[in-house]
């Protein structure tokens, strides 16, 4: 079952209440967190970035909606594994390991990237290339930056470089089931098909996959529905609950 919203760059009455009813949850809470989420430490840590590629020609990048998304369910379902396709510069990784540490717990966090270097985009695309585009990561930083350090020392984070189509499979069989998958990958179909089914079967019995860029084609859509469980869409994000 999928509920379609419209397109929005922030929440609105609408979408908060498809997330309560899809996580079964108080939203007073929500609301709560999603306002956290958008003035507190991770707001203060984001803007703090940004001031460090501001004579940059590209921008931090990030998923919109989805990373208050990721920060409001990892809050919410309190998850013990959690395996994220795309990190670049780290926001979402941002959002995921700071409601960790506020819910004062640990994780066993994963992560899969082919890191997109400001070099190697010169070299490939050439200066052009790097203007106006999101998730390019400067020379002088490594993949997942903005997510400080003892952020992820502390979820003894493993980062996994290469094509995710080749390095998928072989995380999640080393992985216990997947409470939170968080996808921010490649646009192309074929390579979200594989992804969303992959995650979705690797999912716990009560696990959550959320999408970025769902809007540039109908995989989410027609992949979610072929699964039990139940599915919402808004922004250019999806996020489904196993039904299992």
């Amino acid at each position: 079952q999928t509920t379609s919203i419209t397109d929005s760059s922030e929440y609105t009455e609408q979408q908060i209440e498809n997330i309560v009813e899809l996580l079964d949850a108080d939203r007073g809470k929500v609301e709560d967190l999603l306002e956290k989420a958008r003035t507190g430490q991770i707001n203060r840590r984001i803007e703090e970035c940004e001031t460090q590629v501001e004579n940059k020609p590209f921008s931090l990048g990030g998923m919109m909606l989805g990373g208050e998304t990721a920060y409001l369910l990892t809050r919410l379902l309190e998850p013990d594994t959690v395996l994220e396709i795309g990190v670049a510069n780290g926001i979402s990784t941002l959002y995921i390991l700071e409601a960790l540490n506020e819910l004062e717990t640990t994780a066993d966090v994963r992560a899969i990237d082919k890191p997109q270097f400001e070099s190697y985009i010169r070299k490939k695309r050439g200066a052009r290339g790097l203007s106006g585009v999101g998730g390019i990561i400067p020379d002088e930083k490594e993949a997942g930056w903005v997510a400080p350090i003892n952020h992820r020392s502390r979820h003894g984070y493993q980062y996994y470089v290469g094509d995710f189509t080749e390095v998928l499979p072989k995380v999640v069989d080393s992985m216990p089931p997947i409470d939170l998958a968080i996808y921010d990958a490649s646009k192309d179909s074929e390579e979200m098909q594989m992804a969303y089914e992959t995650l979705i079967q690797s999912l716990s019995s009560q696990g959550v996959l959320i999408s970025d860029d769902i809007e540039v084609n109908d995989i989410f859509s027609q992949v979610t529905e072929q699964n039990d469980g139940k599915a919402v869409e808004f922004g250019g994000i999806g996020v489904f609950k196993n039904g299992l």
